[in-house]
């Protein structure tokens, strides 16, 4: 819920409107209130069973209509070959929506772009 952090959410609608933010905007957050958002963080468990390592793996959720926005990551995030790891996620979106979303997960080999497209649901 947004109103457990309201500090947090003043700071990431201060960002949007001083054009700082980092990450994905979908919606107008200037009109949002705290009371009326709240945070969704999906977790992927990602296993790269290839001799090749994954690079810059990225979560991008497909927004539905209310979604405000998606934050984003300064770090780059691989995955060893053969390995495990989890990535994640977070949304901001009204506090009346559920939490079914798709989400792409975008990596590259050799250079070369690798996507995949899954629809996930928080669990509560």
């Amino acid at each position: 819920d947004a109103l457990d952090q309201p500090e947090y959410f003043q700071s990431l609608i201060s960002s949007v409107a001083d054009s700082t933010f980092t990450g994905t905007l979908f919606g107008a957050t200037g009109a949002e209130e705290a009371a009326s958002a709240q945070y969704y963080t999906y977790t992927l468990r990602l296993r790269n069973n290839t001799f090749l390592p994954a690079r810059a793996v990225e979560l991008q959720i497909t927004p539905i209509e209310g979604d405000l926005l998606q934050l984003g990551e300064l770090a780059r995030h691989d995955l060893p070959a053969r390995s495990t790891g989890d990535f994640q996620a977070t949304l901001l979106t009204r506090k009346d929506l559920h939490n079914v979303r798709e989400i792409t997960v975008t990596w590259y080999f050799w250079g070369l772009p690798f996507s995949l497209r899954t629809t996930y649901r928080h669990a509560s």
